[in-house]
């Protein structure tokens, strides 16, 4: 063979090496690409699935971990009994589970319709929050650190986009000791939520607070909901004001009756009121 085959033969050799491994390169990094979502599903189990990095999901995180549902720095507490400690661990652990659900949309949950898979997560936070409502009332109050577990969790349910969860969030909150702090985040709620039912318990469950520091706050937010609120939530707020009304507050719903149509149900239903109250304190 001569020289110039040689290194023809040479040439060809290297290119072909050349080639085959930058095909080789690319077909081992389309594999990677392909592959490595699919092992991450599968080594990603129903309760440790990757959140969406949404605003909401970030600050839910965050109360999750901060506030409500560190189990370890539960039980590091003191306990009252095994059997009440176990049922407390258990319903937190199943919190956890479907509020990670909840931020994934990715548990074993129907999704026959659009509204199925919400639907399953909202039953199963509504029972483990009556659940836990029953923990609490089964130790007659006599465990400071559960009364403080069950405040926290009313917080953060307060503030769950569904107003079926706040419902009950709000009948835990009934089964403890008043708090300004739950009551500022019923009100918070309240200014969030357009569900007339959510806005009929919560307005009895805030007369709790009618002689409390909080009662400035809260004539200020009714008011607001009844000037700006939704048609179901101010018609709500203006039917339910009654056992609200103090010779204090007086002045302000006076004012926002006459900010409202004079032919409006939420102005015929204050001036109801105000014009009772009135006559229950002339003495007849």
């Amino acid at each position: 063979m001569g020289d110039s085959s040689y290194k023809a033969l040479l040439i060809f050799v290297a290119t072909a090496f050349l080639w085959g491994s930058y095909a080789l390169k690319n077909q081992v990094r389309g594999s990677l690409e392909v592959s490595s979502p699919q092992r991450e599903r599968s080594a990603q189990g129903e309760d440790n699935l990757a959140s969406p990095q949404t605003s909401k999901s970030v600050a839910m995180r965050e109360t999750l971990g901060a506030k409500v549902f560190d189990i370890r720095n539960f039980e590091t507490g003191q306990k009252s009994s095994s059997k009440d400690n176990k049922s407390v661990h258990r319903s937190l652990k199943e919190m956890q589970r479907l509020l990670r659900c909840f931020e994934s949309e990715n548990c074993n949950f129907d999704q026959s319709t659009p509204q199925s898979y919400h639907i399953a997560i909202r039953e199963g936070l509504i029972q483990e929050l009556k659940n836990f409502r029953s923990i609490v009332i089964d130790q007659n109050y006599s465990d400071p650190q559960l009364l403080d577990r069950a405040s926290a969790i009313t917080k953060f349910f307060l503030g769950f986009p569904d107003d079926d969860v706040r419902v009950q969030a709000l009948s835990l909150a009934h089964a403890l000791p008043a708090s300004n702090e739950v009551c500022e985040e019923i009100l918070a709620s309240m200014n969030e939520s357009v569900s007339a039912g959510f806005h009929e318990v919560a307005m009895k469950e805030i007369l709790r607070y009618k002689d409390s520091s909080e009662k400035p706050r809260i004539d200020d937010t009714i008011a607001q909901i009844i000037r700006t609120g939704s048609s179901v939530t101010a018609r709500q707020a203006a039917r339910d004001l009654y056992p609200l009304i103090t010779a204090d507050n007086v002045p302000k719903f006076l004012q926002v009756m006459n900010e409202l149509p004079r032919r409006s149900l939420e102005f015929e239903m204050l001036k109801a009121h105000l014009n009772e109250f009135s006559r229950q304190n002339r003495g007849g």
